[in-house]
């Protein structure tokens, strides 16, 4: 069980995984790019796996979202 005195870490790593979430759900481009984009030059990214990294990108912030409840609740 954390301390109340931790919280600073705890705050900024939910802050890290909820600014990754965002990114992931508003800009899965940027995910694409990173995972095959730089490989693959000539092609586009399918819209499907756009669609999973927005998924994803979604229980990213709702797990984040969850860590600054289980925080502020301490």
């Amino acid at each position: 069980m954390p301390q109340p005195g931790d919280r600073i870490g705890f705050i900024i790593l939910a802050s890290i995984i909820l600014i990754i979430g965002l990114i992931s759900l508003f800009f899965p481009k940027v995910f694409w790019w990173l995972r095959i984009g730089r490989r693959a030059k000539d092609i586009p990214p399918v819209p499907a796996y756009l669609f999973v990294l927005r998924i994803g990108g979604a229980l990213t912030c709702a797990v984040a979202l969850y860590l600054f409840y289980y925080i502020f609740s301490l």
